[in-house]
Parts: structure tokens; sequence; C-alpha cells
């Protein structure tokens, strides 16, 4: 198969170019006019890596949590409407067994396949988190972290954690940090009230991501810069989540300013109620009024993860920020492929690596979309307009 538009994204740039597909691999990437035999023309597309979600509750009316396979194939679906070709299937805090349970639902998910976007891992986001900064954690299953503890949520997961969320404050974060990288795991620092010094220490010992920056931690003060100045000053990389709600457009721009725009990944943080009309749900054992789109505890009016897909997320990015497509893009493909050490399949259109695909139009919303080499959505083709999901 050959894929060709005038607006291909390879090496930091969109050129004419054209895409050889050798089953789920790319097989080459040729400059140039559109060659004799492509099989599909993008012109006037922007031609993208698929973009990756490292951090989603669910969509679609399904969650994680559910911890059935179609949840999470649902999910995959619907994630794959909105360009989206790998995820990571995030948990929340609840009890020990339901965490588990939806952990090892994601490893024989991935086993199985889904029809839509692929499953990477999954993302532990509780228990070990703080109880002051818990958000939407319940905090009567918050606990403290320990490599025992560790042990035993990731008992049954077959090895398919990709991230957990520390509190870095917590006695043993840092063996368990520590733990955690021996195992291949990546530790993200969030709700939390750690002080600098000690989510430096966390950043040294080898955490690598900071969860939704802003949201779940206290705010800058010059005279105690807390979790928030680490994640601003380090070179770890920093979630955000770009859905006008979450973080104010200044905010974003102080971020991007901070970070630079290799270590920004745009994140989803959708629940449940992602592309489905505003209603009543349910997020982990926590009741979850949307409005508007917006999704809040219905005790108390915190924020409960979004409603927000990927494509929207980078094009809110880029009306927040003004910053140019070409490094725009990098915070939804090369950046979070990076960040799980994914790089080498992931993340950008070269020789060797997946055929994930994504073509964007102007407004940028996908009209195309490859996952390992099998076109899931193609809106050029009128029965394939997965009208259900793209709401």
């Amino acid at each position: 198969m050959v894929i060709w538009s005038d607006r291909v994204f390879v090496e930091g740039r969109l050129t004419e170019a054209a895409i050889s597909i050798d089953g789920n691999v790319i097989k080459d990437v040729v400059p140039g006019k559109c060659p004799k035999g492509t099989t599909v023309n993008l012109a006037g597309h922007r031609v993208i890596p698929g973009l990756i979600d490292t951090h989603i509750h669910g969509s679609a009316d399904a969650d994680t949590m559910d911890a059935t396979y179609d949840a999470l194939n649902t999910m995959s679906t619907y994630l794959a409407s909105h360009g989206v070709t790998s995820f990571v299937p995030t948990t929340v805090t609840a009890s020990e067994d339901n965490i588990k349970a939806a952990l090892a639902n994601v490893a024989r998910t991935m086993e199985k396949g889904c029809d839509g976007a692929r499953i990477l891992g999954s993302y532990v986001e509780g228990p070990f988190l703080d109880a002051e900064h818990k958000g939407a954690h319940p905090e009567e299953f918050l606990q403290d972290i320990s490599i025992e503890a560790i042990e035993r949520v990731l008992d049954g997961s077959g090895g398919t954690v990709l991230i957990v969320a520390v509190a870095p404050e917590q006695p043993k974060a840092l063996e368990v940090i520590e733990f955690l990288l021996s195992k291949g795991i990546c530790v993200s620092l969030g709700h939390s009230s750690a002080g600098y010094e000690q989510a430096m220490l966390a950043v040294n010992a080898g955490a690598n991501r900071f969860v939704h920056i802003y949201n779940g931690m206290a705010q800058l003060h010059h005279r105690k810069p807390g979790l928030l100045g680490a994640g601003l000053l380090s070179d770890a990389y920093a979630e955000l989540i770009c859905d006008g709600h979450h973080v104010a457009p200044p905010a974003v721009q102080i971020a991007l300013r901070c970070k630079g725009p290799d270590k920004i990944i745009l994140v989803s943080d959708c629940m449940r109620a992602g592309g489905v009309p505003d209603g009543d749900y349910m997020l982990g054992y926590l009741s979850v009024v949307v409005k508007d789109g917006i999704a809040r505890l219905a005790n108390g009016g915190a924020l409960a993860g979004s409603t927000l897909s990927l494509d929207r997320a980078l094009a809110n990015y880029i009306e927040m920020t003004g910053e140019p497509f070409e490094m725009a893009v990098l915070a939804v493909t090369e950046n979070p492929a990076r960040s799980l050490g994914l790089y080498h399949k992931l993340g950008s259109i070269e020789p060797g690596k997946l055929a994930d695909i994504t073509a964007l139009d102007d407004n940028y919303k996908p009209v195309f979309v490859m996952v390992d080499g099998d076109i899931k959505l193609d809106l050029r083709q009128p029965d394939n307009d997965m009208s259900d999901f793209r709401k």
C-alpha cells in the first residue's frame, strides 16, 4: 500500500511524500510528487503519526474500571475515530481487588486485540496519592506506598503496567521509584502536596513525568514552588489537559515556555462521558455530573476527568499558544512515545516503524486513520464515517 500527500509530517516538517507500507510496518518514505499506483491519495490533508493518548480513563460510556473486554474495545474504537492509534487505559483509586481486575483485563485485552486503537499497557493512577490533592479519587481507598503494596497491585497484570502515579512525599517513595524503574515502569508524580525539594529528589531518582500539571497539586508560590515548580523547571515530561477548563490559556503558555515543545504531553484524561451526551455518570466509585461537556463530582463540584478528545486537545493547544503545527504535533506523537521508551516503533513516520497514520483536515479533525497497517477510518468513503463516535 502507498499513501501520498503534499503535507506529510516527516523530519519535523510538512512535505510532499509517499509512504510505502508493507503489512503493519512503514517500509519507506519517498519525497516527491504523487507516484503512479498510489493506493490512498490524501492531498490537502496533514498526514502525521497516529496520536497517542497516555492518560485516559474512559469514553463512549465505557471505562477502564469496568474491567471488561467490551469496555476497552469500545474505547479503542472511539479513540480511533478521533485519530488516536495507541492509548494507555488508566485506572482510578479503588479497592485493590478492583484495580487488579482492571489491570488483568488490560493484559487479556492486549493479547486479544482491539478493533480500533492499540492498547500499549496500563496507567495506575492511585491509590498511592495524597489526600489533600486527591481530586476525583476516593480518600477511603488511598494508601501509603511500599514495594509490598506495589507488588500486590501489579500481581496479575502480566507485566503490562507502563506508568504508576506516585505522591513523592510519601516516606518510601524513593525506594519504590527505584523498584518500579527496575521493572521498566515509568513513574509519574502528582496528586501530591510535595515540596519542590521532595519532587526534585523523585525526578533525580528517575520519575520522568508529572500527572496533568497544575491539576492535583499546590499552586506555585514564590517561596514554596512545590511540585508545580519542579514540574515546570525539571527535565521531566509534563502531562497537560487542554480542554479550556482544567488549565487557562496563559498557564498553558507558561508551561510551554518553561518546558519547551519536546517535554509537553497532551492527554485527554477523558472519563466515560467522552463522546456521549451530558448527564450523570460514574468515575470509579464516584458520581459525576456532566454539564456542557464539563465533568464534575456530584458531591462537591471538583473537576472529575474530562470529556476531551486528543484531536480537540491538539487544536486547543495550537489556539491557546500560537505554536506552529509542526511543533505542537510533537505533544501528541513523538513526546508520548519517547516518554514511554517506545519511540523506536511509534511516534514518527519513518521506515521500520509501525504503520500508524492519521490524516487531519484544516480544522485538525481526522479524515483517515490507520492502525498497524489497517484502515480504521476513511471519511472519503461514505460508508465509513463513524458518525456514532464523532460527536
